[in-house]
């Protein structure tokens, strides 16, 4: 009865942990979409302003900024005179959020001709006619939980520039830096005007060149970009490329990729270790393979197209053709092949190169 209990929480802890996870993954998404938005309304690109604007309402979570979203598509919709477009998001909204906190449901029709109600302006709400309820006491499972959530939240206890510092320090004491001062010099002022325009200005960016003939590189939570000499070899005469390459890497650090793994990482390995299972301490290496071959990948994965978007982005804003980035892939499937098999798209933590290529270009094709 106790191993059964056991296994019972266990498996709830791990429900529950991936409900955070795929919650944590999605709001991600929908910040950087928010962002988007109203960076391309600020530069007067309206139309992919909408676009991103409607990706963010698209989402079925509702994320605290969500309401924002609906209230500044609605007033660009206004703008720009869709006015049915502007009616049918008003309809949307108040199916959404019956009581929201933007839009009156008696609010004019923008339609009518009538000055509609402005979405910005904040229903006043009714006075509460009954106390407001003591807070529900939480319950020993509840509070469980929480201490095995709080696991990995101890993470950022710790400053990610200091993490970065002790990881940095292990690298350099195991690997080469190169001696090219041409190259240095190169890595560092491009690295440095992509880098400017991340939105993550509380990081202090450096940038570091390895002698290594891949092509490859690597970021470091707290800003540490390592780039090898291959890579800046192969992209010569091509600082777009090379812009494209830093500026993957500047965008894992800006959404913290390495960060949310080693929380995710720390926190199934805590699982695993106050678990009272002899059948779960027996195999809790295999267990640990098992979560990394089928959680983490996928994650893996995903961020590798996320950091691509970023590569995109930061390139385009630093004034590089951001096409750069879709050559550096060309060389890498040139050198090393597209790994195109099934099995190695699986094992791999990395999209295959194709598949990053494609994206890379249906990000690029939508840039005005």
């Amino acid at each position: 009865m106790k191993k059964l209990l056991l296994c019972l929480l266990l498996a709830a802890i791990c429900c529950q942990a991936e409900e955070d996870l795929y919650t944590g993954v999605m709001k991600r998404k929908f910040d950087l979409y928010l962002q988007e938005a109203r960076r391309t309304q600020a530069v007067g690109q309206s139309n992919r302003s909408i676009d991103y604007y409607r990706k963010t309402i698209a989402f079925e979570e509702d994320f605290p900024e969500i309401e924002n979203a609906y209230k500044e598509l609605y007033e660009l919709l206004i703008r720009v005179g869709d006015s049915s477009g502007a009616t049918a998001l008003k309809d949307e909204y108040l199916q959404r959020f019956p009581q929201g906190k933007f839009f009156a449901s008696s609010a004019p029709d923008p339609q009518a001709g009538a000055p509609a109600r402005n979405f910005g302006e904040q229903v006043p709400s009714e006075p509460a006619s009954e106390p407001v309820p003591e807070p529900e006491k939480k319950s020993g499972w509840v509070r469980f939980r929480n201490k095995v959530k709080n696991v990995f939240r101890k993470v950022q206890d710790v400053s990610e520039d200091a993490l970065g510092l002790i990881v940095s320090t292990s690298i350099n004491a195991t690997t080469q830096t190169s001696g090219n001062k041409e190259y240095i010099r190169r890595v560092e002022e491009i690295g440095s005007r992509v880098a400017a325009q991340s939105p993550r200005q509380d990081v202090k960016w450096r940038f570091r060149v390895v002698r290594d003939n891949d092509l490859n590189a690597f970021a470091v939570p707290g800003g540490y970009i390592y780039v090898n000499e291959g890579t800046v070899k192969a992209t010569e005469g091509d600082d777009a490329a090379l812009a494209g390459v830093l500026a993957h890497e500047v965008g894992h650090v800006t959404s913290r990729h390495s960060i949310h793994a080693l929380e995710r990482t720390l926190l199934f390995q805590r699982i695993l270790d106050i678990s009272k299972s002899s059948e779960i301490d027996k195999n809790k290496q295999n267990l640990l393979i098992a979560y990394a071959f089928l959680q983490e990948l996928p994650i893996s994965r995903e961020n590798e197209y996320e950091a691509d978007q970023w590569g995109v982005h930061l390139t385009h804003r630093a004034g590089y053709d951001p096409a750069g980035l879709v050559r550096f892939f060309d060389l890498l499937q040139k050198k090393y092949g597209g790994s195109s098999s099934k099995l190695g798209v699986l094992l791999s933590t990395h999209p295959a190169t194709p598949d990053r290529i494609g994206h890379a270009n249906g990000i690029i094709a939508g840039l005005q």
